[in-house]
């Protein structure tokens, strides 16, 4: 007499494959949470729960001397509340970064649609908020507010040279363009 027959066999392989999917997704959020902790937060001096209000793309906005030449994102979102920072309530913030042109899941653009909810953890400058990158300083809603709000308290270790907040391939080289440092930023 068979133990499983097909049918019982087909359940357990869904069974399996789905308790795996779901092990690897929490393995990719507990390190996501992990990098956002230790190295984003304490980098970070302006954090912020806001909602997105438009965009405009700059093709060659971060170019290096090393030839890299990146495209840059201008979002201009909606604070809604401020977790870190001297910014306010209500007011527009220009919140800028560099990505790869394409469907690149960790180095791509995607900004979803005006109102979306969002977590911003950045660096202030004159005339922008810049992300080093869009990968864990940009997270899509606020479902994480109080991880956040605990980990404040964490020594901070901001980056001093704001000329060279971005994290890229060429972060041993000069910085030719970085459009997000320009006043003309937003319409």
């Amino acid at each position: 007499m068979k133990i499983l027959n097909y049918k019982s066999k087909y359940a357990l392989i869904v069974l399996l494959l789905f308790l795996a999917t779901t092990l690897s997704a929490h393995a990719d959020i507990n390190r996501f949470l992990y990098i956002v902790k230790n190295a984003v937060i304490p980098m970070s001096d302006v954090i912020f729960l806001g909602k997105l209000a438009g965009y405009k793309t700059i093709e060659n906005g971060f170019v290096t001397t090393s030839g890299e030449n990146l495209s840059v994102a201008v979002i201009q979102v909606e604070v809604v509340k401020v977790l870190r920072g001297k910014i306010q309530p209500g007011e527009k913030q220009l919140v800028c970064s560099w990505f790869v042109q394409g469907n690149n899941a960790d180095l791509g653009f995607n900004y979803g649609n005006d109102g979306d909810e969002i977590t911003v953890l950045g660096v202030e400058t004159t005339n922008s908020i810049q992300l080093p990158h869009f990968h864990y300083h940009w997270i899509g809603g606020f479902r994480y507010e109080l991880e956040i709000m605990k980990w404040l308290k964490l020594p901070q270790k901001p980056i001093k040279d704001k000329e060279r907040i971005f994290k890229t391939l060429s972060d041993n080289y000069e910085v030719v363009r970085n459009a997000c440092n320009e006043p003309n930023l937003w319409p």
